[in-house]
């Protein structure tokens, strides 16, 4: 009986070449797009689970309010690991590690006396031994156990032994061999290990012993220190509750910080399996994809599939007249309503097979082209891949039910004598059933395209946002650590000494970036001791001219004069001064150092859009030095380029150099932005695609139904135009209740969204009122091109053949 099913489905399937290719092009682009996004969701959940023990492996990190507002932070001071390690017998692995290398120079030293240098940015990392034992790698060379115990020493990727040590190098030959670290101390390798998996939060290529001398000076080795480059890594013993070591926290934080600080240190134990999905703590060397983002991928596919299932509804009802007769003949000749369900089911299974073949052959080509953003992990083969097998078939079995089966109910309530008398009736709210779903498709498509046009917006915003200062023709470049016997005043000398570069200084952290330093400070009003925390600019005495930043009050920095404070307007108001005049002349005291306020600088950005322009007070202090920064003439820019590298290698002849103009450096900031911003366009694109081959499909039906009306109407004087306009009245209304259905449906949406962002456009109604537009203008085209169509083709030839 089933395979007599299946014969006369490839019949009907046949005879319908265009109603079968029409269905088959909407459901394989939302099958398409559902598997990408399936896959995409699935390696983003996947991250930090290969691990040896993920769910007993904890990163402490802690929400800090000394100061009213929560600065949530994955770094700990460095006494803390080992303190744990003593206070919490419950955890079996306590690990520091430490990431604050920023970009580093590995050099080797071949036989032959080359010495070849590489850089390594954000891959390398301190840690404790144990290691190993919490983060999974495989091992494939040296001892697991001790290769980090003892000093200088390291265990490199096999990648690496292959970019320091030549291609051909085997893992084992590679123990044993030396590389000089940064410029500071020659390390051995004492272990190999494959590279890190793909969906790791710590994707690091090198791994540094902890006993490095004293060519490794902590600076900030107490408990009042910390740095998001510091982090404690613990698991806990089997059958030991996470919440029983949380609860203790407090009265450890207590023993180690004073009665006033400690309650506003609120630590607690962050699941290594979240590290990808909390975007409040971050990582390094990774990124982090919050949950909400998750969740709007899944609604996007879960919408792509509704669309085409609309399509498909949508298209099989319109044939309810076309196959009418078939319908009759079959009840007449005593096939019953369940029957009649089944056949058309199957062919509706049919035709989703067939979509969903497709869908998974054009994966991974697909994949190939939007690899930048949904990465290198997402190749599909069903042969390994249970996972997909399940989720393909539960999808095809999911469309198959919502797409077929009021089709097939629709047809099986035909009356055979209705039919055969030519009375035919369709079921009692048919056509506003087909008018929902179709106001249901445009609401789908004006969401989708309205959240395009907000990502597209909110991304130049925040590229195009005035920062405080002057972004172009700026270049940035390193300032390595390892620094003895260089003169940073005399280096910036020579730099300004070349005609096409203008201005030039130094910074610990450059103008706008991800890395900040942020330090108490306190000073004295009206008798009272006001105690608060700013983001600290540690710069040389060009800093504001370089950058051009805007001096709105008093002077700027002096040759000579090391106690002069700058603070920016945001700090004036911290202060409790309502103009910046008024914080002139104040004292000022933040780590060791103390001065007085001596200029106010215009509110800059200091960090991403993502972030409120925060107090930021500015000295003098080369010492801290880790960016330089000179703005050239770019008409000179090759020449002014050539110089900085000259100059700089000069200065520092065992390091590499590389420059970057500071808007790309920005534009970096909001690369998941652009991520964003990307995919929405493409399956919005998508979106309205399936729903321009469902419309046309859908009025292709109609005007063939209605053509005689069509010709009746041009016989007694009916213009062209007038015909088209009847036929596309209708749909107009429908994009108008879609888009009063996406409106509110969008606007929470999106703001939500946009809340993430301390800068952000306005939602006016510009923005949706273009998405509506976009939408009437895409289906009054298609709409609009078939009964045009229609509509101008000869009425005799029409009436003569009815």
């Amino acid at each position: 009986m089933f395979s007599h099913y299946v014969k006369t489905s490839l019949r009907a399937l046949r005879r319908s070449k265009t109603h079968t290719t029409i269905n088959l092009l909407g459901l394989t682009l939302g099958l398409l797009c559902a598997t990408l996004l399936f896959q995409k969701l699935r390696y983003e959940t996947s991250f930090d689970t290969h691990h040896p023990d993920p769910e007993r492996t904890f990163r402490i990190v802690h929400e800090d309010t000394e100061f009213g507002d929560s600065d949530f932070n994955r770094g700990t001071p460095y006494p803390l690991a080992a303190a744990f390690r003593e206070a919490f017998p419950e955890a079996d692995r306590v690990v520091l590690v430490d990431r604050n290398f920023g970009r580093l120079v590995i050099a080797v030293e071949h036989p032959e006396g080359r010495i070849d240098r590489f850089r390594e940015e954000g891959t390398f990392a301190l840690a404790q031994p144990g290691f190993f034992d919490l983060f999974g790698y495989e091992w494939l060379a040296g001892d697991r156990e001790t290769a980090l115990d003892g000093p200088y020493t390291a265990v490199i990727s096999v990648s690496r032994v292959a970019k320091y040590f030549g291609a051909d190098t085997p893992p084992a030959e590679a123990v044993g061999r030396l590389f000089r670290f940064n410029n500071m101390v020659d390390l051995t390798v004492t272990g190999v290990v494959g590279d890190p998996a793909p969906a790791n939060s710590m994707p690091l290529h090198g791994l540094v012993s902890f006993n490095l001398g004293e060519s490794y000076d902590r600076i900030n080795d107490n408990w009042g220190s910390v740095s998001s480059g510091v982090q404690t890594f613990v698991r806990l013993r089997e059958g030991t509750s996470e919440a029983t070591v949380e609860a203790r926290l407090p009265d450890f934080v207590a023993q180690h910080w004073d009665a006033e600080r400690a309650p506003t240190l609120h630590y607690e134990l962050q699941p290594i399996r979240t590290l990808h999905t909390d975007d409040r703590y971050g990582v390094d060397g990774s990124y982090t994809m919050p949950k909400s983002d998750l969740v709007a991928l899944g609604a996007i596919g879960i919408l792509l599939l509704l669309t085409a299932c609309i399509n498909f509804v949508n298209l099989n009802t319109a044939l309810v007249f076309r196959r009418a007769k078939e319908v009759g003949v079959r009840k007449a000749v005593g096939g019953t309503p369940g029957q009649i369900i089944v056949y058309f089911m199957t062919e509706t299974a049919l035709v989703t097979a067939f979509a969903l073949a497709l869908a998974l052959l054009l994966t991974n080509p697909v994949r190939g082209l939007i690899e930048p953003f949904f990465g290198d992990s997402l190749a599909v083969n069903l042969f390994a891949d249970p996972g997909l097998v399940a989720f393909a078939l539960g999808t095809g079995v999911l469309l198959t039910v919502l797409s077929g089966f009021y089709p097939a109910w629709l047809l099986s309530r035909l009356r055979a004598s209705e039919v055969v008398k030519g009375q035919l009736r369709t079921p009692g709210g048919f056509l506003n059933v087909r008018r929902g779903l179709v106001v249901t498709q445009f609401a789908i498509s004006q969401i989708l395209v309205i959240g395009t046009l907000a990502a597209l917006y909110q991304t130049q915003y925040l590229r195009t946002a005035p920062l405080g200062y002057e972004t172009s023709a700026v270049v940035e470049f390193d300032i390595p650590q390892e620094r003895e016997g260089v003169d940073l005043d005399t280096f910036v000398a020579r730099l300004v000494a070349h005609g096409p570069i203008e201005q030039a200084t130094l910074s610990n952290s450059g103008a706008t970036s991800n890395s900040t330093w942020l330090g108490d400070f306190n000073f004295e009003k009206e008798g009272q001791q006001i105690e608060n925390d700013a983001h600290i600019k540690l710069v040389e005495e060009d800093y504001l001219e370089t950058y051009r930043m805007r001096l709105l009050a008093g002077r700027d920095f002096v040759p000579g004069d090391s106690s002069g404070i700058l603070v920016n307007e945001a700090m004036v108001r911290l202060m409790g001064y309502d103009a910046p005049a008024e914080a002139l002349g104040t004292p000022l005291e933040f780590w060791d150092w103390g001065g007085t306020v001596t200029g106010v600088v215009q509110d800059f950005h200091t960090r991403s859009l993502h972030e409120a322009i925060e107090p930021t007070i500015i000295v003098v202090a080369t010492d801290y030095a880790f960016v330089g920064a000179a703005r050239i003439q770019m008409n000179d820019r090759a020449e002014a380029l050539a110089a900085i590298e000259d100059v700089w290698t000069d200065v520092f002849p065992n390091h590499l150099f590389e420059a970057h103009f500071l808007d790309d450096t920005i534009a970096d900031l909001y690369e998941s932005e652009e991520h964003v911003q990307r995919t929405v366009n493409a399956f919005a694109f998508v979106a309205i695609v399936i729903g321009c081959i469902g419309l046309f499909g859908l009025v292709s039906y109609i005007t063939a139904q209605r053509a005689k009306e069509v010709s009746v109407r041009k016989v007694l004087g009916a213009s062209t135009g007038h015909i088209v306009g009847r036929f596309t009245r209708e749909f107009v209304i429908l994009v108008v209740l879609g888009f009063i259905v996406a409106a509110p449906v969008a606007f929470f949406t999106l703001r939500g969204w946009l809340s993430d962002y301390a800068y952000r456009i306005d939602l006016g109604p510009g923005l949706f009122l273009t998405g509506f537009a976009v939408s009437l203008v895409v289906a009054l085209a298609t709409v609009g091109a078939k009964t045009y169509r229609a509509a101008s083709a000869d009425p005799a030839s029409t009436l003569r053949a009815g």
